[in-house]
């Protein structure tokens, strides 16, 4: 098993499009944040 790390800066309202195509590469889980400003 390889650990791989990413971060991406995304717009909340492509977050479930994002989550889903990440699925079907076999990403089992993610953190999420909120930023503003």
């Amino acid at each position: 098993m390889s650990l791989t790390s990413f971060d991406a800066i995304i717009r909340s309202e492509r977050l479930l499009e994002v989550k889903e195509a990440l699925k079907s590469l076999g990403v089992s889980g993610m953190t999420v944040y909120s930023v503003s400003g």
